[in-house]
């Protein structure tokens, strides 16, 4: 029994550190293509992030894909895609608070803390 809860610890922490890696690997170079304005490759980055976001079961990764795609496409004067996105992530953090609170268990504590961080930059 006691192995299988190192295991499962073991398992969780390394779940948090790949998405807290995600987070901040998106951020940054999210940044980065966003002020020297590379529209394309910024596009193409969150694509792909979304695509990794999908495939790990990340909705907070999700959300904060839609967000940035929703951010520049305002900045671009884009507002029917800024729009699109927008109401994506406002769906993905609408799916991702009810499953917060249904489920408390399944989410760690750390975990939690920045999904909410994140909510709150909303």
């Amino acid at each position: 029994m006691g192995l299988f809860l190192c295991i499962v610890a073991c398992s969780n922490d390394s779940h948090d550190k790949e998405r807290e890696n995600f987070d901040i690997s998106l951020l940054s170079q999210s940044s980065e293509l966003q002020l020297s304005g590379e529209y394309e490759a910024f596009v193409r980055l969150n694509i792909t992030y979304l695509k990794k976001a999908v495939k790990m079961n990340y909705r907070a990764g999700k959300g904060l894909c839609y967000l940035n795609m929703a951010g520049v496409n305002v900045s671009a004067g884009n507002y029917e895609k800024a729009r699109f996105f927008s109401i994506k992530q406002k769906k993905t953090w609408k799916t991702l608070r009810m499953f917060i609170t249904k489920q408390p268990s399944m989410m760690t504590t750390a975990s939690i803390i920045r999904i909410l961080n994140l909510m709150i930059k909303l």
